[in-house]
């Protein structure tokens, strides 16, 4: 149980070192427990590219961040991003431990961003862009259920105007309020957050958009997402299924699922898709070029087959699916 309990403390990731033995003084036995701090200090700088392209476009966005694992003597932590490129923004949050075991949380954030709309015609062709500029912030409150799970529920609040870039953009000029109450639950088992190669995941949200937080429409929404991860030597075998849905199909153009991109139906555009509805089942088959896992910058090969729909309405989802 104690060597369990060390792992468990090292595994926090904020130590070099978590070691015991057993000493004795005066006549008496007991347990002498040694941490060491990590020796790169608790204050990051992380930086991080995205790139998507298609045979006709692409787009580039680069982040900096600024991360403090030690803002309290509980370990709470502060992280500041900047992103420069075809989607700027601003965002910053604090993961806030209102108690040194780590249970409960308060996570503050806030939020300035402008990103692409853009309308295809069928067959992915682009019809017009626009530019969507929020800002906004939200405060969200928590229990994390072991080591393994979290259970959250906050509130949302967002201002954006939709300007037009090119094209006839149907929603050029629009202002939108959005406010939100929302509920999540996670489990999280995989042993890595881009390439995990075993474990579990399962995220089940809910959010309520309600006029007492100055939104413009109410409506109610809930997501689940799940995915298992096997591998056996350089082979992983990867399943993962989501089912997005408005309860009364009634949310605004922009509160609807946007689909589309590496994992969320791959053979379109990123966000091509949108709607009141969406599911979607994946398959998956990894391959590790580098024969060893622990190098800096693996190597994979792999593939996805992948079915699901959008729909205006739930009961249309597996009607005429993408496969």
């Amino acid at each position: 149980q104690l060597q369990y309990d060390i792992n468990q403390v090292y595994a926090l990731g904020d130590l070099d070192q978590a070691l015991y033995e057993v000493v004795s003084r005066d006549g008496e036995t007991g347990l002498l427990v040694k941490v060491n701090q990590d020796s790169r200090g608790t204050r990051f700088i992380e930086t991080g590219l995205d790139f998507t392209g298609t045979w006709s476009e692409n787009a580039l966005n680069l982040r900096a961040a600024f991360l403090d694992t030690a803002v309290d003597g509980y370990g709470s932590e502060l992280r500041v991003t900047a992103q420069l490129g075809e989607e700027p923004g601003l965002s910053g949050d604090l993961y806030k431990y209102l108690g040194p075991r780590q249970r409960y949380f308060v996570r503050p954030a806030l939020l300035a961003q402008s990103r692409d709309f853009v309308e295809y015609a069928k067959g992915g062709k682009k019809l017009s862009v626009a530019k969507v500029e929020e800002y906004g912030g939200g405060l969200s409150a928590g229990r994390e259920l072991g080591n393994h799970a979290v259970l959250a529920a906050g509130i949302i609040r967002l201002s954006g105007e939709v300007k037009q870039q090119i094209g006839d953009v149907s929603l050029a000029g629009l202002d939108f309020d959005v406010g939100e109450y929302t509920a999540d639950l996670y489990y999280d088992r995989l042993n890595d957050r881009f390439f995990p190669t075993r474990g579990s995941f399962l995220g089940i949200g809910y959010v309520q958009s309600d006029a007492s937080l100055r939104a413009d429409e109410d409506y109610q929404q809930i997501s689940v997402d799940g995915s298992s991860v096997l591998s056996f030597g350089r082979h992983t075998l990867h399943a993962a299924g989501r089912y997005y849905t408005t309860l009364d199909d009634d949310a605004p153009i922009y509160a609807q699922f946007l689909v589309g991109g590496f994992g969320r139906l791959s053979g379109f555009h990123e966000n091509e898709l949108f709607g009141q509805n969406f599911a979607m089942v994946l398959g998956g088959y990894r391959y590790r070029l580098t024969k060893s896992d622990l190098v800096l910058i693996p190597g994979y090969l792999g593939a996805t087959l992948e079915y699901g729909q959008v729909a205006e309405r739930s009961s249309d989802l597996f009607d005429d699916g993408v496969l």
